[in-house]
């Protein structure tokens, strides 16, 4: 979904339960201030340069004058246990081309009103300049939906996460 949906905290919601566990990004973007360790994992450019180079990362995205980002392949998850990946559109289709013979992927777009991502962001400490990219990205991340297995947005991030969990048959309690 777009920035600012609260993918993240969704996933860190999700995380908390042992059914799931959560696999970082990559990026040359430094962290944000007061960002949670768990978003990213951050990396110099020439770390990033060294990954592509050696074919770790099966997702990159470069951000035109802007960080790169890229994922590489989770490690396979015990029985029952659900990796969750954060990415784009985009990097949907290359995760799908890279895994599907090994994975089983569900997409979830996670969505918002472009008044509460623009509050989120805003809030985050996103300056005017990402804001503007991230309002230019949004029509796109929002074409997805054809690819996505569910869709989850507009309710607090506690209420997507449940919907995520009930859609697998995920106890709250387990």
């Amino acid at each position: 979904g777009p920035g600012g949906a609260c993918k993240t905290t969704i996933a860190d919601l999700l995380s908390c339960h042992p059914r799931f566990v959560r696999h970082l990004s990559i990026t040359t973007r430094p962290p944000r201030l007061g960002a949670r360790l768990s978003e990213y994992r951050h990396v110099t450019v020439d770390e990033f340069a060294d990954l592509e180079s050696r074919g770790a990362l099966i997702d990159i995205h470069h951000v035109k004058d802007g960080p790169s980002y890229g994922m590489s392949e989770p490690p396979i998850a015990a029985d029952g246990v659900v990796t969750l990946a954060i990415t784009s559109a985009e990097g949907i289709a290359r995760l799908r081309t890279h895994l599907a013979d090994r994975w089983h992927i569900l997409v979830v777009l996670i969505d918002a009103l472009d008044a509460v991502i623009d509050a989120r962001l805003i809030g985050r400490g996103d300056g005017p300049s990402d804001i503007e990219r991230r309002r230019r990205s949004r029509d796109a991340e929002r074409r997805s939906r054809r690819i996505a297995d569910l869709i989850v947005g507009n309710a607090p991030a506690e209420q997507c996460a449940q919907e995520i969990m009930t859609l697998l048959n995920v106890a709250a309690s387990s």
